[in-house]
């Protein structure tokens, strides 16, 4: 969905929750941008701390166990605060995916 030029997610059932997949615009794209439809996995939500080290992605600073990834992630990312409204979502294919640990968080619903 859009709102002023903001991509977000949107949910009709009930609140999105850590390990749905979602789809959305590129949030770095203009309103008008019909390309750039991602589908990514929600791997922390409003009020957590996210950060990729050392091969792990960390929430709350618990490593994750994330048996589905082909790889793990070969970079790293600065501690993250998730803010209300917001969530942070990852590809699968995390070495090889434009995500929040590119464009920090994704705003939604």
């Amino acid at each position: 969905m859009n709102n002023g030029g903001d991509s977000m997610v949107s949910y009709y059932i009930r609140s999105p929750a850590i390990g749905d997949i979602v789809t959305f615009r590129d949030p770095t794209q203009q309103p008008e941008d019909e390309h750039g439809v991602f589908i990514k996995r929600i791997v922390a939500k409003a009020g957590d701390l996210v950060q990729i080290h050392h091969g792990w992605l960390y929430v709350n600073g618990i490593a994750q166990k994330e048996d589905f990834l082909a790889e793990h992630p070969s970079y790293k990312s600065n501690l993250t605060y998730v803010p209300e409204g917001h969530v942070y979502v990852l590809g699968d294919n995390r070495n090889n995916s434009y995500d929040s640990h590119v464009w920090l968080v994704q705003k939604r619903l």
